[in-house]
């Protein structure tokens, strides 16, 4: 039986179709404002999720994060029933998660993300002071200052991360010491300060060799907030468990020297 020669008979048809008219549009008020999921936005669409997937590198729109690390797909409640429940009622956070379907961990992070009062203990009968933690970090003078020394401006509390920080900070690796050692500050506030998952942040200071602090307690920033922000880095209580899992005071040259090495530049 005779073989046609590589190429020839009919030209093959062209396998890519244009787009519909007005996709990009489309797919950025589905999955950007509305943020449905891709196979929402497929379903709505009548594509598959894995085109919507290929759709969104195409039009050049930044898909968002999943998992541990995430930014964009965690559970944002609504601030009316967050004034309501929390502020308003006197709910503790425990009850407002209840009442909300999520947990207490959720709660509060939306209510620093909006900047709401927050309860020390997130309960009615626990004593102390409210806080509006990201105000608080930016009226902090240790805070402001090495925000300012890196130039990571501040922004304002009034939504959730990604909101907050459609791009996040860099991070370098004496950003994030001066930030946790010199001011004291815990790894969800160094993710209130630059948009960074605090599971980035954790991950991040792993990799550089930036030692934790001992777990359990207020960090030396809440500590220093409650006496009324009258400390100064050299006094605060900067502490890191050693090779045998017992707290150690370490002074400013200690974790400048252990942190900042001038043979290695910072961490990308």
């Amino acid at each position: 039986m005779p073989l046609r020669r590589r190429g020839a008979g009919g030209t093959r048809p062209d396998r890519r179709r244009d787009d519909p008219p007005g996709l990009a549009g489309t797919l950025a008020e589905l999955y950007v404002h509305r943020r449905l999921t891709i196979a929402q936005a497929g379903a709505v669409l009548g594509i598959p999720a894995r085109a919507v997937g290929d759709y969104l590198r195409r039009y050049g729109i930044q898909a968002r994060t999943r998992g541990g690390w995430e930014r964009e797909d965690r559970r944002v409640l609504p601030v009316d029933a967050l004034l309501d429940l929390y502020s308003r009622d006197g709910l503790s956070a425990d009850d407002v998660g209840r009442k909300l379907s999520v947990s207490r961990t959720i709660v509060l992070r939306n209510a620093h993300d909006y900047g709401l009062p927050v309860r020390a203990g997130g309960a009615v009968t626990q004593p102390g002071p409210e806080i509006e933690l990201i105000g608080a970090l930016y009226a902090d003078p240790l805070v402001s200052a090495a925000l300012a020394e890196h130039k990571v401006p501040p922004v304002p509390a009034g939504g959730p991360v990604w909101e907050r920080f459609p791009e996040p900070v860099p991070l370098s690796r004496q950003l994030v010491a001066d930030l946790y050692w010199g001011c004291g500050t815990g790894i969800h506030h160094i993710e209130l300060l630059t948009g960074q998952p605090a599971e980035t942040v954790r991950g991040f200071m792993r990799r550089a060799g930036i030692p934790i602090r001992h777990p359990g307690g207020r960090s030396p920033f809440l500590r220093r907030w409650r006496a009324g922000r009258r400390g100064q880095c050299r006094s605060a209580e900067d502490l890191r468990p050693d090779t045998r899992g017992r707290r150690v005071r370490m002074s400013r040259p200690q974790w400048v020297k252990q942190v900042r090495n001038p043979q290695e530049g910072d961490d990308q």
